[in-house]
């Protein structure tokens, strides 16, 4: 199907379980006012000759915008996409380790509270990854996802929301992290960090994955949230809790190295634009 007209459904969706908000909240006029900015925003979008979304408009940047969501996968595809780029033409090589961590499911009253605790835990695990490979790490991108999405089970009378984390872990290929590093050292890793507050066993899963794939993992690694779920009516009570305690959360970091290397995949992408700009 058409994925302009995709994109206008799920908005549509995403409008009325809003609209429903603003009823029950006594529509306060930010909230419609950011109805409008989506809808503003998703009417921006056209298609290029290949069918694929585009849009030319200042992007709203409001979380929950399924255009903007997009558009977000997009550039980071060519933000890594340049990084690797980048990585080749210096002559470096890297083992990537891609991974992902969860926590329990909790009210998205503590979404603040156990996304910090996330990031801390990370940084321990980090420490622990380095210790293991004699304090050698070369980068990492850290990205958070956040679901509501209903869990079978306890989890599923609680109006529960929950929070994991992805992250790729860049190794100098000389290191040879792969030959004394594996997913269950990353189980363990994970667990014992965790268990002292959560007092359960955590999913954690670590694969190693070639340069060349990088840009695709990052595309769906940087969504933050399943825009079609905040548009299903069955999880409204659970959009309005976002809505509630979402702000100035961050959700995503990189290291020095990425960090460095995406100011200049993003100067080499805006130059390349001038110059199409002006090609006739």
């Amino acid at each position: 199907m058409n994925q302009k007209i995709l994109l206008e459904f799920e908005a549509k969706n995403i409008e009325n379980n809003l609209l429903d908000i603003c009823y029950l909240m006594g529509k306060p006029q930010y909230l419609l006012n950011n109805i409008n900015r989506m809808n503003q925003c998703v009417r921006s979008a056209g298609l290029n000759k290949y069918g694929f979304l585009t849009s030319s408009h200042s992007s709203c940047h409001l979380f929950f915008c399924p255009l903007c969501s997009k558009m977000k996968q997009k550039k980071e595809y060519a933000m890594m996409s340049g990084i690797v780029n980048l990585m080749k033409s210096n002559g470096e090589d890297y083992d990537v380790a891609s991974i992902c961590l969860t926590i329990p499911k909790f009210l998205p009253l503590y979404l603040s509270k156990n996304s910090q605790l996330l990031n801390n835990h990370f940084i321990k695990l980090i420490k622990c990854i380095e210790k293991l490979n004699n304090n050698k790490i070369a980068g990492y991108s850290y990205y958070k996802h956040i679901s509501i999405k209903d869990s079978t089970g306890y989890n599923a009378y609680h109006n529960f929301i929950g929070i994991h984390a992805h992250a790729l872990i860049f190794f100098n290929k000389e290191d040879d992290i792969k030959s004394h590093m594996n997913s269950n050292d990353i189980n363990v890793f994970w667990n014992n960090i965790n268990y002292s507050t959560f007092g359960e066993t955590l999913h954690s899963y670590c694969e190693f994955k070639p340069l060349s794939s990088i840009p695709s993992i990052a595309s769906y690694n940087i969504n933050t949230y399943n825009t079609e779920d905040l548009g299903n009516k069955n999880y409204a009570h659970k959009f309005n809790g976002l809505l509630d305690n979402i702000k100035k959360i961050r959700m995503r970091s990189y290291s020095k190295l990425i960090s460095n290397l995406r100011t200049q995949s993003n100067a080499i992408y805006k130059q390349s634009k001038k110059l199409a700009a002006s090609t006739p």
